[in-house]
């Protein structure tokens, strides 16, 4: 029979292995938080960060009062592009208004958004979520949306689905992930080999280490980075040269095949992904400027992820 000696040994032994396994989950969480600190929001310093949310906040702040009520503050982050998700822009939307008022500051809301989403971060971080997991995800989602079992999805609709997958991308992003399927003449990607590929590509824009390398790669590209010579001007004057002398009307808008041509048969040395890439930031009524000012960050974003 064991005696009251060996119940006390076990007792000991039992309390250092929760003492131990309470650091390391310590340690842990303050690994994740320093990841989430250093890099913090899909590649957004604090800086970085902040600069964006006051562009968003003053551009919604149309009497210049320096406030938003809380049904404007919420538009303005779902139309911003940022990659936040549901989770995100909840949390903000119960924090952010500090003194119950029903209005939002730029002074509460930009220094608590910081240190908020780098808990955010840190949470996700510790749950991990895996390639398979994702491509098994996206079959499933986009095969939800293939109504007539055709096996393929048009660009756009491919886009449109990512954004609503509320993954925490940004439009750049989605854009890049694009780029990398493989459309045919109209513009139609088989989903089920493009779902590996969005995957890992996924996996990697949310893994903390992956994306820390990214943007170090990203920051050195961005003073060099030319596109065949171009500079971002250079190329959008081009484009807009391009597109204009295909618009007969002069109305500022393209179809999407138009586009299409026009880029490759522009001779500014486009490659295939990288036409996709551009197109996928088309809508029936997107004017061509838009893509014509954008084209240079996205042709970026796509140099950088291969």
């Amino acid at each position: 029979m064991r005696g009251l000696a060996d119940s006390r040994v076990d007792l000991v032994q039992s309390m250092y292995a929760k003492a131990e396994a309470a650091a390391e989950l310590e340690a842990e969480e303050q690994e994740a938080a320093a990841a989430a600190t250093e890099f913090m929001l899909h590649g957004m310093s604090r800086d970085e960060l902040e600069a964006v949310m006051k562009e968003v906040f003053v551009k919604a702040d149309v009497d210049g009062s320096g406030a938003l009520s809380l049904n404007e503050f919420h538009k303005c982050i779902r139309e911003a592009e940022l990659g936040l998700t549901r989770k995100e822009i909840n949390r903000l939307m119960q924090e952010v208004d500090a003194d119950q008022d029903g209005i939002v500051t730029y002074e509460e809301f930009v220094p608590l958004c910081f240190d908020m989403l780098v808990e955010l971060l840190k949470d996700e971080l510790l749950k991990g979520k895996q390639p398979s997991e994702l491509e098994e995800y996206l079959v499933t989602l986009f095969a939800n949306a293939d109504v007539n079992e055709s096996g393929f999805l048009g660009v756009h609709e491919l886009r449109d689905l990512l954004r609503s997958a509320d993954f925490g991308l940004t439009r750049l992003q989605i854009h890049t992930i694009l780029a990398e399927a493989e459309y045919n003449e109209d513009g139609k990607a088989d989903y089920t080999k493009f779902a590996p590929t969005a995957a890992k590509m996924i996996y990697s824009m949310l893994d903390v280490d992956t994306q820390l390398e990214r943007h170090a790669a990203v920051q050195t590209l961005t003073a060099e980075y030319m596109f065949n010579g171009k500079s971002e001007e250079e190329l959008a004057a081009a484009l807009l040269d391009i597109f204009a002398a295909a618009d007969a009307d002069g109305s500022g808008i393209l179809p999407f095949q138009a586009i299409r041509s026009c880029l490759e048969s522009s001779g500014l040395g486009f490659a295939p992904k990288e036409v996709m890439g551009l197109l996928s930031v088309m809508t029936d009524d997107t004017p061509y400027a838009d893509l014509a000012h954008y084209a240079f960050k996205i042709l970026r974003s796509i140099a950088t992820a291969e």
